[in-house]
């Protein structure tokens, strides 16, 4: 009972201090980076990035068409129940112990000029795109709709 008691006022009291490193942080809008970007996944330090990434899945209405800026490792993958091949940046970063590395599902808009052409596997790239939300299979899914990939290795 008494370690029961005791998870009920530190569970509440860590997430606020979570939220709160966060807010002090600026880890939620315009970080002033680049310009017109509204979220700034370069800029952040990796914990901020994980707090903003978590709430941007639990609140992604108050994201869609926010432009934001990722880096990190590229990767793809074909998924037969979908028929297609799915690219993704990595946003946050896990490991083995703690957490999965969660990134962005990342689509070419019709007409860049660089529609179709993805880096290969395990590059790092930078890209800044707008967020959007697409219905498949009866699930929701988020991208970023971006222009161009920027080869950073």
């Amino acid at each position: 009972m008494i370690n029961n008691v005791k998870a009920k006022k530190i569970l509440p009291a860590t997430l606020i201090l979570c939220l709160l490193c966060a807010l002090a942080a600026g880890c939620s809008g315009s970080t002033g980076s680049v310009e017109g970007v509204d979220v700034d996944f370069v800029r952040m330090g990796a914990t901020v990035a994980q707090v903003e990434f978590y709430y941007l899945l639990a609140s992604s209405g108050d994201y869609i068409g926010k432009t934001i800026r990722a880096s990190g490792e590229y990767f793809s993958m074909f998924i037969p129940d979908y028929g297609r091949e799915f690219h993704y940046v990595t946003v946050v970063v896990g490991d083995a112990f703690c957490c999965p590395s969660e990134g962005f599902e990342i689509r070419f808009n019709q007409g860049s000029a660089s529609y179709g052409h993805f880096p290969a596997q395990n590059t790092m790239i930078e890209v800044v795109g707008v967020l959007g939300r697409y219905d498949e299979f009866g699930q929701g899914f988020l991208y970023l709709a971006i222009d161009e990939i920027i080869i950073l290795s």
